[in-house]
């Protein structure tokens, strides 16, 4: 099916679409996803898995290097998220996944002492602290 539309109904619809895949897009900043000219898609976006809910999802989000507010945004709060359940649980392995995205947290560096995994908890503590210049 075919229809016609004027190019102002075009620029609305597009802007339409725009905003239903970028929410929350803060006014004036170009679209990611897609270019407004010419109109199109971006070649250079990659494809992401994004999902969330699902409890399996890793803790470095796929689209942690995109240079969008929103999605920053969305990204502090899933690891916001991820750390207060990961701190809930005795799992120790949750504790060393919170140590890989803060090498310095005290807390769940002294939960992992004297654990089977207090060498790997070393290790990124050592080179976190080799990293600022520290150890």
């Amino acid at each position: 099916m075919w229809v016609e539309a004027s190019p102002g109904e075009f620029r609305v619809l597009w802007w339409e679409v725009v905003n239903a895949l970028e929410p929350g897009r803060p006014k004036g900043a170009p679209p990611y996803f897609l270019r407004a000219r010419p109109y199109g898609l971006r070649l250079e976006v990659p494809e992401l898995y994004l999902d969330l809910l699902d409890p399996k999802a890793p803790l470095d989000l796929p689209f942690a290097d995109l240079d969008h507010p929103a999605l920053e945004e969305r990204r502090l709060a899933y690891l916001a998220e991820k750390r207060r359940l990961l701190r809930q649980g005795q799992d120790l392995r949750g504790w060393l996944a919170l140590l890989r995205l803060d090498p310095l947290d005290e807390e769940a560096f002294a939960r992992l002492q004297g654990s089977p995994l207090a060498q790997e908890a070393e290790r990124l503590r050592q080179e976190a602290l080799r990293e600022l210049g520290l150890g």
